[in-house]
Formats: structure tokens, C-alpha cells, sequence
């Protein structure tokens, strides 16, 4: 209990605060009817299974038909015989006409066991001896590269679902062919495999070829050089930035104004209370354009990490209702001092970021005329700034460059 008390909770910074009571249910320590419901319900014990059967870039109806599977929720004539129904049962996938159960739909049928082992070859997986159950945790647990395991948790599920499509096509008439239940398995998986990777190219739909692809897949890393650049001669350019601990938790904002030198003009770092990091972000933005409207500063660049913010205020997306009303005075404020508003990426954007860090524990407002009274870690990162050393931001996919 004390370890919890000195890890999760922050005692008061002023001395004329009061102690005041922390609910252990929350990590903020407010009570919430929420946290109190997760405190007194009964709980089952977690198990992994769900995670490996839910896969993303697969429809939902394949995804729901292993969870079905798993469950044993599958119509066949095995489970039907379990609910007192009576009928006759036989097998359509195969010649010999056997009972028809799960086991033998999906696995031990002879369209159903070579189709298992047409892909279990190439991935690596000896099926020999195993039951169904083991065979698709066999297929979710394969070590192998990052790519290729993504596809390798979803194959059972296709497979069954292939399988189980095949069966019904034969009872009601159809025709089913070793080869045509191949190519539909090898079409979905290329399909799953553009959702999840759509910058990998695949030339083939044969499985060997996709295995293969993925597993000598090597990203290529696109670089872009990020620098803080300054305003143009007699302009100002105001950097903003909002800093949550929590999120929602103690927050705060910070701006700086500099000119087309890179000197300090105006700093200032204040706590919000608790809120949101777009929320804090959101009154950087406005405390500044009020600040450049006191001082009647025109023309002046407002700069933000925040694309989705930079977008709202454009009139790009939508707004959330708690903050219309405060970007449409910002709107007004833009208009009204003919400034710009641009995003720029994190890397570019440090100074408001550790000044907003500055105060989010002490929720002080701390402001700022002279760059020798800044702290040394925030002089350090102005001089970088005026120095133009950049900083590298590296992705795996092309970087998108919006002002």
C-alpha cells in the first residue's frame, strides 16, 4: 500500500493545500461510479484465445464463424444431434459418406486434411497427430516474421470458412473441387494481406509466394529532416503546445513568440487543471492569438503540432461541441490580426512542449521576456533552433508533409 500511495499519488505542492481524500479505484484518486462497478463485479479469468480469433483485415462474418467454431456453435450434424435433433447424418465433403462432425468437416476429411497440409507445408507447421483444437492454436502461435504472423493467426480461420461454404455449396446441389478451394484460401489471403500491408506488393496469389514475400520483407525507411524555421524579416512566429499527465489529468500549455532571428520575445507556461492534451492544446492556441491580440502583434505565424486542430480551425473537419465556441473566437482572432496558423511536426516544436512540462505538475503560470531567465534546458533548445541543427523523423511509409 505505501509503494502504491508514493508511486500513484502526488501530494500537494502549496502549503496552505489541504490533504484531501484519494479514491484507490482511480488512478486520478476521483471516484467514479465506473471505477466502483470494475472494483465490485465478478470478473472471469482472461484468456488469450479471444485476441488471436478476432482478426483485423478479415470481414466480420469470417472472424464471428471461427469464434462459432471455437465455441462449438456450428451447425453440423454433431452438434445438432446434441440439441435432441434427429436426423440422418453423412459427410458431403467426402466419398465414403461418414458421420459428419467438426472434426471431420474441418480436419480429417480428405479435401479438408490436404488443404490443411497444402498451406501448413510452406508455413512450417507439422500437423501430424494433432486435433483440430491444437492445429489452430498450432497456426496462431507459429514463430516467424512480424508480416507473415499477421497473416498466419488469420489462415484458420479462412481455411474453416472456406471449408464450411464448400459444404453447404455440395448439400444444396453445388459442386466442390480441391483446386477451387485452393484458389478461394489464396484470393483471401491476398486480400488480407493488402488490408493489413497495402504498401507490399504482391506479383502472385500462390501461397508459397506469399510466405516467401513476407518473410524477406524489409521496410524501406523514409527520412525527413525536421528543423524549426523562422519567420521572415519584421514577422513573428508563435510556436504552441499543450502537455497532459493522464489524459485526461493535470495539464498545461506553453507558447513562445520569437522573431525572424530566433530570439526569444515572450514566453509564457500556465496549468490548466485537469483536462485533456487536446483540450490543453486548444487553449495554447487561443491564449496565444489573445495575447497577440492584447498587444496588437498583426501578421504573426502561429505554429502547432497539431494537425487535427490546424484542420478544425480551417474549417476542414468538424468541430467537437465543447469547443466550438472557443475556435470561432479563435477563427475571429486569426481574421481580425491577418495571422496564419500551420502545423509543423513535434520535432520542430520543442520549446512550448518543455515549457508546457515546466508547469503541468505545479500548475503555476510562469512567463518569460528575457532569454537569460529562461532554465537551461529551454535556452539549450532555442539556441538549437537558431543553430538549425534538425532532428531525423523516420518511417517505414512515405512521410506526408501538410502545412
Amino acid at each position: 500500500m505505501v509503494e502504491y500511495a508514493k508511486d500513484n499519488i502526488i501530494p500537494p505542492n502549496r502549503e496552505d493545500q489541504n490533504d484531501k481524500a484519494w479514491w484507490m479505484g482511480s488512478t486520478q484518486g476521483d471516484f467514479t461510479v465506473k471505477s466502483a462497478w470494475q472494483i465490485v463485479r465478478k470478473k472471469k479469468e482472461i484468456t488469450t484465445d479471444f485476441d488471436f480469433i478476432w482478426n483485423k483485415g478479415l470481414p466480420f462474418k469470417v472472424n464471428f464463424f471461427l469464434w462459432r467454431v471455437w465455441k462449438r456453435r456450428v451447425p453440423t450434424d454433431d452438434n445438432l444431434k446434441r440439441m435432441k435433433l434427429q436426423l440422418v447424418s453423412r459427410c458431403w465433403c467426402c466419398e465414403k459418406k461418414k458421420e459428419e462432425t467438426m472434426t471431420h468437416l474441418f480436419l480429417t476429411a480428405s479435401i479438408a486434411n490436404r488443404l490443411w497440409k497444402q498451406f501448413a507445408g510452406f508455413a512450417g507447421i507439422h500437423m501430424d497427430g494433432m486435433h483440430l483444437e491444437q492445429l489452430i492454436i498450432a497456426w496462431w502461435t507459429q514463430k516467424t516474421s512480424p508480416q507473415l504472423q499477421g497473416v498466419m493467426r488469420a489462415m484458420p480461420a479462412i481455411i474453416m470458412w472456406t471449408l464450411w461454404k464448400g459444404r453447404n455449396n455440395l448439400k444444396h446441389g453445388g459442386s466442390l473441387t480441391f483446386n477451387g478451394v485452393v484458389m478461394q484460401v489464396q484470393d483471401m489471403v491476398k486480400k488480407l494481406v493488402k488490408r493489413l500491408y497495402p504498401w507490399i506488393y504482391l506479383e502472385s496469389t500462390q501461397w508459397s509466394y506469399i510466405t516467401r514475400r513476407l518473410r524477406r520483407y524489409k521496410p524501406t525507411l523514409h527520412y525527413h529532416s525536421v528543423v524549426w524555421r523562422p519567420p521572415d524579416l519584421q514577422k513573428l512566429k508563435c510556436n504552441v503546445d499543450g502537455a497532459s499527465k493522464g489524459n485526461p489529468g493535470p495539464s498545461s500549455y506553453g507558447f513562445c513568440q520569437r522573431n525572424s532571428q530566433g530570439d526569444l520575445i515572450y514566453a509564457r507556461a500556465a496549468g490548466v487543471g485537469n483536462t485533456t492534451n487536446f483540450e490543453a492544446e486548444s487553449l495554447a492556441i487561443y491564449e496565444s492569438f489573445e495575447y497577440c491580440w492584447e498587444k496588437q502583434l498583426r501578421e504573426v505565424i502561429i505554429e502547432t503540432d497539431s494537425l487535427t486542430l490546424v484542420k478544425m480551425i480551417r474549417g476542414q473537419w468538424k468541430l467537437p461541441c465543447e469547443l466550438v465556441e472557443r475556435e470561432e473566437r479563435i477563427r475571429k482572432r486569426l481574421q481580425g490580426l491577418n495571422a496564419t496558423i500551420i502545423h509543423t511536426f513535434r520535432g520542430a516544436n520543442g520549446v512550448p512542449d518543455l515549457l508546457a512540462k515546466e508547469v503541468v505538475e505545479s500548475q503555476n503560470i510562469k512567463e518569460y521576456t528575457a532569454f537569460v531567465d529562461l532554465p537551461t534546458h529551454l535556452r539549450r533548445q532555442i539556441n538549437s533552433d537558431k543553430a538549425q541543427i534538425p532532428t531525423l523523423r523516420i518511417r517505414t511509409r512515405k512521410i506526408n508533409i501538410q502545412h
